[in-house]
């Protein structure tokens, strides 16, 4: 406690202080009461939560253009591989544990690297490689599958195998054949509901509103939808090398497994090469 010794001591080696002022200025000590603190923890409360939504949307909208640069990378390596391939596009799958994107080890986990980087001397595997990896997916993937990989290939481009390696069952298309290149995509930000989970899943390909045989059923076996998971929008690698970021808005939701909720379908013009 401040007491009158110490207001005469303080005058002592302080001139100019004096003691009748030094005694009024230690009696004027104030505490904060409980009323006043709450009102300060209230006023942080509310502008905490006036600045969250506008720090996700940030934090959103970087992820965006996170995953529209790792599609622009995907798109280059998918040309890439025309290149070095009379033209076609990258298998879809090789029939046994190759997919385009990523390869199966032995206990047949997703880890390895796939088709496309794998033909073009690149040690890159989904599970691993930033390129393959939407950073807005973040829901679980089984346990045999690459987690966070979030892009699923067109099923009209790339040429696919039956199971077991034997006759192909699909062609693909040759890229001087193809006239809209700036409206076909070759990969696009996809996904599937997995309905035991409630969960989105990883999907390798994107299949069409109506598949390569003119209807849904002849689409790719395990063929995503596209995830609209960047604020209703999704990002989608065209031929031409540019990445479209695509609205939601007016997208066929039949058949997208989660009521439209998140997953959909582009128009059938951005799948199909030959409309």
């Amino acid at each position: 406690m401040f007491t009158h010794a110490h207001a005469l001591t303080a005058a002592k080696f302080l001139p100019g202080i004096s003691v009748r002022k030094c005694k009024r200025n230690c009696r004027k000590v104030h505490s904060f009461t409980l009323i006043e603190l709450l009102v300060v923890i209230a006023i942080i409360a509310i502008l905490a939560g006036m600045l969250l939504p506008a720090l996700s949307a940030a934090r959103e909208k970087a992820r965006a253009i996170s995953c529209v640069n790792n599609q622009r990378q995907v798109t280059l390596l998918h040309l890439s591989y025309t290149d070095s391939s009379k033209g076609y596009f990258c298998v879809s799958y090789d029939g046994n544990s190759l997919y385009w994107n990523v390869g199966m080890d032995a206990s047949w986990n997703k880890n390895q690297p796939g088709i496309l980087a794998d033909t073009l001397g690149l040690n890159l595997n989904a599970s691993n490689s930033k390129v393959y990896q939407c950073p807005t997916f973040t829901d679980s993937a089984t346990s045999w599958d690459a987690k966070f990989v979030g892009y699923g290939y067109n099923e009209f481009l790339g040429p696919e195998m039956n199971y077991g390696g034997g006759s192909k069952a699909w062609n693909g298309y040759k890229i001087n054949h193809i006239k809209r290149t700036s409206d076909v995509f070759i990969t696009a930000d996809c996904a599937y509901l997995n309905t035991s989970s409630n969960k989105y899943e990883p999907a390798d390909f994107a299949r069409a509103p109506e598949g390569r045989g003119g209807t849904a059923n002849n689409s790719m076996i395990s063929a995503g939808t596209i995830d609209f998971r960047h604020s209703k929008r999704a990002a989608a690698g065209m031929i031409d090398g540019h990445v479209e970021s695509i609205e939601k808005k007016g997208i066929k939701l039949s058949l997208a497994g989660d009521g439209g909720k998140r997953l959909g379908f582009f128009e059938q013009k951005y799948y199909d090469p030959e409309l």
